[in-house]
């Protein structure tokens, strides 16, 4: 009985460093992750509202500068 419970306590003592270290490792990882993807999201909100302001100024630059940006995606996929 003395040796199960020790062997319970060891399993769960192991499962424990092993969550602390997986959650050691993961979290740094995520917060980067989650850094870029918020980068990313802002700098798309920028690039639209500098489009959409060109857009109102001179339709017709902001249809090629699109068209350009098209083409180079296209080529690159």
């Amino acid at each position: 009985m003395l040796r199960g419970m020790f062997r319970l306590g060891a399993l769960l003592a192991g499962g424990l460093v092993a969550l602390a270290v997986a959650s050691a490792l993961l979290v740094p990882i995520l917060s980067l992750l989650t850094a870029l993807l918020v980068t990313i999201i802002k700098l798309a909100f920028f690039l639209a509202v500098i489009y959409f302001i060109v857009k109102l100024i001179s339709p017709d630059t902001a249809d090629r500068a699109l068209e350009k940006i098209r083409s180079k995606v296209r080529r690159v996929a």
